[in-house]
């Protein structure tokens, strides 16, 4: 039986069949919307246990019902099951803390048993799941998969089905192929390549033999992996790349860096070209 479609798979069981906890708490029932505001049918949220469209005479928000406060709060006891191994047969769980951090652990075994199988919990969970893929790549392949399988999961609480979740898909897409090109994996990246990412020299670093050939594969590039190659400290790639004398990526990268080389490299090209990096005095502290 799944309760979230309300249905029984009698021709494809699921075998051993143990419990998972996916019950909805007492509290998140007593939600209504008014005639012509169907929640099931607009948004990708909960069980509708009572199959009546959660339809009331007024609009009864969950943040309003009592109850939902201590349901958010984990006790002793509960807390921790955020360290030890799950159960074969989940209890009734307060999941969100809990998928939320499997989700930023990057836990694939956590995750798959304590997600949502329809959507995203929360936004916090969201986050947690885009930090997940940045460190961990077993996490990001997991969701490669999630995305090829079950896209519509990748959806936020209360949003509109029919707003769709392209720009969640294309983050985690994103973040996905971050974490490829720190695993120094570039195969399928070029200037065609949708969802190019930015952020791709933490937490891992990627080989300096990696940024050189990703910048000659994919030129667009190049400014991300300029950045890289300062944050990396690969000096004799960044001056092969012969990057932009000025962007404030760039030089809060150099002014960052502990080598000395990139500031001055950077600095001597804008006082020869004459070169004021806009913004100056609010990067003084940096």
């Amino acid at each position: 039986m799944e309760d979230f479609s309300r249905s029984v798979h009698l021709e494809t069981p699921r075998t051993p069949a143990f419990l998972n906890g996916d019950m909805k708490p007492r509290w998140a029932l007593g939600q209504r919307v008014q005639a012509g505001k169907n929640l099931p049918e607009t948004t990708a949220d909960d069980i509708d246990i009572e199959e009546d469209g959660f339809i009331g005479l007024e609009d009864i928000n969950l943040e309003d019902i009592r109850g939902r406060e201590d349901y958010v709060k984990l006790g002793p006891a509960q807390s921790d099951q955020l360290w030890v191994p799950l159960p074969l047969d989940l209890p009734i769980l307060k999941k969100r803390t809990r998928t939320q951090m499997a989700a930023w652990e990057g836990n694939v075994d956590r995750d798959s048993r304590l997600m949502h199988p329809r959507r995203l919990r929360t936004k916090l969970e969201y986050n947690c799941v885009l930090r997940g893929i940045y460190h961990s790549t077993t996490f990001a392949r997991w969701w490669a998969y999630q995305l090829e399988t079950n896209p519509g999961r990748a959806i936020l609480s209360g949003k509109l089905l029919s707003q769709g979740n392209e720009q969640e898909c294309r983050e985690i897409r994103t973040a996905i192929n971050a974490r490829v090109v720190m695993n120094n994996d570039i195969s399928g990246i070029d200037d065609d390549s949708d969802c190019l990412p930015w952020v791709i020299w933490g937490p891992v670093k990627p080989f300096a033999i990696t940024l050189g050939d990703l910048v000659r594969k994919c030129p667009s590039m190049g400014h991300q992996v300029a950045i890289a190659c300062i944050i990396c400290d690969y000096e004799s790639i960044f001056q092969s790349l012969k990057p932009p004398p000025y962007t404030e990526p760039l030089y809060v990268a150099a002014r960052r860096s502990e080598n000395p080389f990139y500031l001055q490299y950077l600095e001597e090209i804008m006082t020869d070209r004459d070169i004021t990096p806009p913004g100056l005095s609010r990067l003084q502290g940096l």
